[in-house]
């Protein structure tokens, strides 16, 4: 297989763009654990985030869904959610947070608080 058959065989699959209006919609009332990153325009750690929660969105689409919130154009949701400071990653489950992880933390740190916080997701 060559490299531009491996590029077509793993479509990138984006985050969900979550505003005041989508978040009962798309992740209060989500079926599927919710990933929500809540980030900030100019937060330099929440851009270092980016790839990681593409990575994820990609890795456990259908399983997980992976959502990202602008706090500064949904700040009604960001107060409700707590969020004090960006990035703040949330793991939702039927509504309710179960984890909240504040700053910058490496993809394989955020896996983990998901095996814990989403085991439905990883039995196999």
């Amino acid at each position: 297989m060559g490299i531009k058959n491996w590029f077509k065989a793993t479509p990138k699959v984006a985050p969900l763009r979550v505003t005041d209006a989508t978040y009962k919609e798309i992740v209060a009332d989500s079926e599927l654990p919710v990933l929500l990153d809540v980030w900030g325009p100019g937060c330099a750690p929440c851009v270092k985030l980016m790839p990681s929660i593409q990575a994820l969105a990609t890795k456990y689409a259908g399983a997980v869904r992976v959502a990202e919130l602008n706090a500064a154009e949904a700040p009604k949701t960001a107060a409700k959610l707590k969020v004090r400071g960006t990035p703040t990653v949330l793991l939702i489950k039927r509504g309710h947070v179960v984890e909240r992880i504040v700053g910058f933390k490496p993809q394989v740190f955020l896996e983990q608080a998901m095996t814990v916080k989403f085991p439905e997701v990883f039995e196999s």
